[in-house]
């Protein structure tokens, strides 16, 4: 017992209460003693219960560690896992004959397939109350989450685990090559990379916010923010580019190293004055457009182009011209009615994630509001081919929507 204990970090006479185990008594062999861990069960617990595990406990009646194993029972409970508590009558501290045929029906309960998940939006457990403010993934099984206070997550398809980052950085926004070259930036000229072990800081050679991030490769990438600010990794280092404006600059999107859109603008007064940049290769320029202040760009091709901004604006490119169109939704007193970034999987499968939990989605023919069941201001929104949608936002908020026509675990 002594040297248990001494792993578990406790004492023995914590584990000796713990098991109702006599002072000059010892544990039979073979036996499982419980160990001790209060808050810290609890988060291993809530762990159990992000993964969608379950669990079974196998006791006698009279054993005389019962009631510590019902009280673990009702923490299960109480926490949210799945877990049978059986209790064999009229027996000791000893294995009931029937224990073969119990232990296997636990394992084959445990082992059991998770239910399909349902289709239709869900909110998940991001295992933080901080703000998150980029998305950005591989596959629905493969996303990162950036957020403030080096808030960094990744989802693997059944839970969310936090990502280690030196420092603090108030990080906003995302963008891979693949799940092993992943850019963030943030505030301060911050850009922080990942090479599919570890996060490392990359001198950016500015102290201006960044706001977004884009690239044609993970040698061709751009990251845009504060003053007009732009700039270009080509693979070694980060240099700037000329704009030819000093407005802000909040969202990037492209189809190639040779046609990449910037928006942005002035904010204020609000509902402020827009700016659509377009990048040819060679110089960036002004495009024809007139809006309120634009905060998130994305297309399906260069000749379908969707920009969002203050006061629900969407606006759409043909290739041609861009042209305003109606949100499908009112917009709410006493709100900037933000609409900041965009997604989708094709142009008729787009998605606009804004203030106040506003959700819009276009079919093709027309955008309407899509029930989000939060007022949290909602800062990121990621679509796959398979029509899997992934949006983020304020107090660590996660939302979900799995298609009725293929229903993943």
């Amino acid at each position: 017992l002594a040297t248990v204990a001494r792993r578990a970090g406790i004492s023995e006479a914590q584990l000796r209460e713990a098991n109702r185990v006599p002072a000059r008594s010892k544990p039979t062999p073979g036996s499982t003693l419980l160990i001790p861990r209060d808050e810290s069960m609890d988060a291993d617990i809530t762990a159990a219960v992000r993964r969608g595990l379950r669990g079974s406990l196998l006791t006698t009646e009279l054993d005389r560690r019962v009631p510590a194993q019902r009280e673990l029972a009702e923490r299960f409970r109480r926490l949210g896992l799945e877990a049978e508590f059986t209790v064999t009558p009229n027996i000791g501290h000893w294995f009931p004959k029937d224990f073969g045929q119990q232990l296997d029906r636990a394992i084959e309960r445990i082992l059991a397939p998770l239910p399909p998940r349902a289709p239709g939006w869900s909110r998940m457990a991001s295992g933080t109350t901080n703000n998150l403010t980029g998305l950005w993934g591989a596959s629905p099984t493969d996303i990162f989450a950036v957020g403030p206070k080096g808030t960094i997550l990744h989802f693997d398809g059944t839970i969310c685990t936090p990502m280690p980052v030196d420092g603090e950085p108030h990080l906003l926004s995302l963008w891979g090559a693949t799940s092993r070259d992943v850019f963030v930036v943030g505030d301060n000229g911050v850009i922080v990379h990942y090479d599919g072990h570890v996060w490392a800081p990359m001198e950016s050679g500015t102290k201006k916010n960044l706001i977004a991030v884009w690239g044609a490769s993970g040698r061709d990438v751009f990251a845009a923010g504060y003053g007009g600010t732009m700039l270009h990794y080509d693979g070694s280092s980060w240099t700037s580019m000329a704009t030819g404006t000093t407005d802000d600059l909040y969202g990037i999107w492209g189809t190639s190293s040779s046609h990449v859109i910037a928006v942005g603008g002035n904010p204020m007064p609000m509902p402020g004055k827009g700016l659509i940049l377009r990048y040819d290769g060679k110089a960036w320029t002004r495009m024809p457009a007139d809006s309120p202040f634009l905060a998130g760009v994305w297309g399906s091709s260069r000749n379908d182009v969707f920009a969002v901004g203050v006061n629900k604006a969407i606006l759409h490119f043909d290739g041609k011209a861009w042209a305003a169109m109606a949100p499908g939704a009112p917009l709410a007193q006493g709100s900037p009615n933000l609409l900041s970034r965009t997604g989708g999987s094709g142009p008729s499968d787009v998605y606009a994630a804004g203030f106040d939990g506003v959700l819009l989605r276009y079919d093709g023919r027309q955008w309407s509001p899509v029930a989000t069941g939060t007022t949290e201001n909602l800062g990121g929104v990621l679509v796959f081919p398979s029509r899997d949608v992934f949006v983020v936002g304020g107090g660590g908020t996660m939302l979900r929507y799995t298609p009725p026509t293929r229903l993943a675990r």
